[in-house]
């Protein structure tokens, strides 16, 4: 946006235009946040104590309320879970969550944009904090949108460990077709993956214009299916399946080592709303082997 009173000066063929900035300029612009502005997104004094200045990172994006409370920010390197959607980046932020370098604490709560299922964003890292942090306090934080439950996990000394999973099971499916989706193994969370695929022409839609839609329905022991937008390389490597992580308490339970104690999903549905897309795919079960 162009400051406000400029001028232009020699407009005339092949000279060069410029901007006459008035001095008080910047003091016209907005206030940066502070807590001052913005005191619903402030934390509790005795909670500010107990973080004082341990590395902290948070979920799934919300980092204006670590910075204005004045935390030890330290995120891990693709920050925000809605930018993680592939398998690389997945894997990227897992192995820091898993080093020596990893934040003393997250703070986590469900999430995301776009219609996703939020389980999704980030499933490998998720694995990867249940396996190397444990809970230390529930709270709710406030922050300028809405309430919201979060979860604050500590760093456990001295562990370093990375998700391992046991393929079970490999199938062709249909788009629209019900999946039934395989019962646990051993008590251990189950993992899938996807791989639908573009035909000749959906590949040059989404190369000239933008990805086909696609949709998963979520079929659950009890209560109506569950739709959510799917996004194709975050299926391409292993998503939670079961059990279902849909809200904070939810995702509480898995990262405590609960995750069996939450609502079963017995069968899925890949679907588009368009043509574009090969009628066949194929779809892997994993066991979460160290849950």
């Amino acid at each position: 946006m162009a400051p406000p009173y400029s001028q232009f000066k020699n407009l005339t063929a092949g000279t060069v235009m410029y901007w006459v900035i008035p001095a008080d300029y910047y003091l016209q612009l907005p206030v940066l946040p502070d807590q001052k502005h913005y005191p619903e997104s402030v934390f509790q004094t005795h909670r500010n104590a107990a973080i004082g200045k341990t590395t902290i990172d948070i979920f799934p994006e919300e980092i204006s309320l670590i910075q204005l409370n004045g935390y030890n920010y330290k995120p891990r390197p693709v920050p925000q879970s809605y930018t993680v959607y592939t398998g690389a980046l997945d894997s990227l932020n897992a192995r820091f969550f898993a080093s020596t370098g990893r934040p003393e604490l997250v703070l986590i709560k469900n999430g995301g944009i776009d219609e996703r299922y939020y389980a999704w964003d980030e499933s490998l890292t998720k694995a990867t904090l249940h396996l190397n942090y444990i809970i230390t306090d529930t709270f709710c934080t406030c922050t300028i949108q809405q309430k919201n439950d979060s979860r604050l996990f500590r760093a456990r000394k001295g562990v370093s460990s990375m998700p391992a999973f046991d393929k079970t099971a490999e199938m062709v499916a249909q788009l629209g077709d019900t999946v039934q989706v395989p019962s646990e193994q051993q008590g251990k969370p189950l993992y899938m993956s996807a791989e639908p695929e573009y035909t000749a022409v959906g590949f040059a839609s989404k190369l000239f214009y933008q990805p086909l839609m696609c949709h998963i329905t979520l079929i659950t022991e009890d209560g109506p299916p569950l739709i959510y937008r799917l996004i194709r390389p975050i299926m391409r490597h292993p998503v939670l399946i079961s059990r279902l992580e849909n809200n904070d308490a939810d995702l509480e339970s898995f990262l405590s080592g609960h995750a069996l104690q939450n609502k079963r999903i017995k069968a899925l549905v890949i679907n588009t709303i368009s043509p574009g897309m090969k009628e066949q795919y194929n779809i892997r079960f994993y066991s979460f082997r160290n849950y």
